[in-house]
């Protein structure tokens, strides 16, 4: 609802939607708090940093000099808002088809879980984002699923994207409890072996 309600609008908007008390898509005790009261204190400055990652540029340079232009206005001994789960958000927001809001610690606890080296900081929402087309392979042909997604979506938009984080999201309570691990290690495999992924 919260990324539906972001179609089409301004860097400003969004920024007001995503940085509320009632989106959680934004860490809030640091790097949200940073970026809220930056807002309501200087909205130019902080929908400038914003907008670089509106750019055409890869999506690693584009994270890059977010960061980095976060930095240059954020008071000293504050925290930076420029970390990439801030960035997924508002990308999400953006182009929610290709894009989908992230948390480290659940693309590390997968990473582990399939057995995947975990990226360095910079590089972890790129990595994510690829490590989830096994993911939306196995969803669309999920006759079920599909329905039931379908039916708690009318009304709103309809991303592939968001719906593979969402079912990630779902099994990630499994990850350290009750499904077998060689369960979704075989699923994700073979989804790699059937449309000839590669990834470093």
């Amino acid at each position: 609802k919260v990324i539906a309600s972001c179609q089409g609008k301004s860097t400003e908007d969004i920024l007001g939607i995503i940085l509320s008390p009632a989106c959680n898509f934004i860490e809030k005790a640091h790097m949200g708090a940073t970026a809220l009261e930056l807002f309501k204190s200087d909205p130019a400055s902080v929908c400038m940093v914003f907008d670089l990652l509106r750019q055409d540029k890869p999506l690693r340079q584009r994270i890059s000099e977010f960061r980095d232009a976060a930095k240059t206005i954020t008071p000293e001994g504050t925290t930076s808002f420029g970390d990439e789960r801030t960035a997924a958000a508002f990308i999400s927001c953006i182009n929610p088809y290709d894009y989908t809001p992230y948390t480290s610690t659940m693309y590390e606890d997968y990473c582990k879980y399939i057995g995947v080296k975990p990226m360095a900081a910079g590089q972890k929402y790129e990595h994510f984002l690829s490590l989830l087309a096994p993911i939306k392979d196995m969803e669309m042909k999920d006759v079920e699923l599909i329905a039931k997604l379908r039916s708690e979506t009318e009304g709103l938009l309809w991303s592939d994207t968001l719906n593979a984080q969402d079912v990630l999201w779902q099994m990630s309570c499994f990850f350290r409890d009750s499904m077998p691990k060689n369960w979704i290690q075989k699923m994700y495999n073979q989804a790699i072996h059937d449309n000839h992924w590669v990834y470093s």
